[in-house]
């Protein structure tokens, strides 16, 4: 199956192999259900070409932020013991808060304002398709703006992380 990412801005074909960036595309996946975790990032990988890093749960996800592992996305389950997602999802605010959220989780409880914190919500009674494409388009579309921003001109003082093949080689397109 061709994935839905196949023809993002940061992937070009030469000679007819794909050719990825430097930085790859990554996506933390954060769940303390091992199962979850493994269907989820194995299914992550083979359709849409990122890269997959698994956290046991939200101590251990929040750990790797503070560490400075660098991720394009998180999709997060809301229900774990410890730190529940919820509280995953402030401390990400607080780290690293230009970086989405997604929820993929059998709860019901995400209010409408929380809903608005996150770039997308996900039921695990859905077929995971549903979150595949809520990962395609979320990655397609900040890569796209990134991509805008760059050929304007635009400079931040913050490293730019995003999908991208232009640029000097090292990733952050400056």
């Amino acid at each position: 199956m061709k994935s839905p990412l196949s023809d993002a801005p940061w992937r070009r074909r030469l000679g007819g192999r794909e050719v990825k960036r430097e930085n790859p595309v990554r996506v933390l996946l954060v769940d303390d259900d091992p199962l979850m975790r493994r269907t989820g990032s194995r299914v992550i990988r083979r359709r849409l070409a990122v890269e997959v890093v698994v956290a046991d749960g939200a101590f251990d996800a929040v750990a790797r932020l503070r560490c400075g592992e660098r991720y394009d996305l998180i999709v997060a389950d809301l229900e774990m013991p410890g730190m529940d997602g919820f509280e995953l999802i402030e401390r990400v605010a607080e780290i690293a808060p230009d970086l989405p959220i997604g929820v993929w989780s059998g709860s019901d409880r995400v209010s409408l304002a929380e809903q608005r914190k996150l770039a997308f919500v996900v039921r695990k009674t859905r077929p995971i398709g549903e979150l595949i494409d809520a990962m395609a388009y979320l990655l397609a579309e900040r890569g796209a703006r990134m991509e805008t921003l760059r050929r304007s001109g635009f400079r931040s003082r913050a490293r730019i992380d995003t999908p991208s093949h232009e640029g000097n080689g090292n990733g952050n397109g400056a």
